[in-house]
C-alpha cells in the first residue's frame, strides 16, 4: 500500500520500506511494468516482460494477465 510507505507503525504484515530498483533503459526504449504483489507472486519479471514485448500498453497488460491465468498460479490479484 503506497499510503503505508514510511509509516513505521503499520504492523507486521505491511512493510513500510518500498522495494526500489534502478535500471538503465537502452536508447531503443523499454517498458515499465507496475503491478501489485499478487502479480509478482504469480509471474517473474522476466516472464512478464517477455510476454508483452513489442505490444502496445493495453494489449501488454492483458497479455500478462493471460500468462498468469495460463500458469494457474493466480494467488491474489
Amino acid at each position: 500500500l503506497s499510503r503505508s510507505i514510511g509509516d513505521m507503525d503499520v504492523g507486521e504484515f505491511i512493510v513500510p520500506i518500498p522495494y526500489v530498483k534502478q535500471v538503465k533503459l537502452s536508447k531503443a526504449g523499454g517498458r515499465l511494468i507496475i503491478a501489485s504483489d499478487g502479480i509478482w507472486d504469480a509471474v517473474s519479471s522476466e516472464m512478464a516482460a517477455k510476454s508483452c514485448r513489442g505490444l502496445p500498453a493495453e494489449l501488454a497488460a492483458m497479455q500478462v494477465v493471460k500468462v498468469i491465468y495460463s500458469t494457474m498460479l493466480v494467488v491474489d490479484l
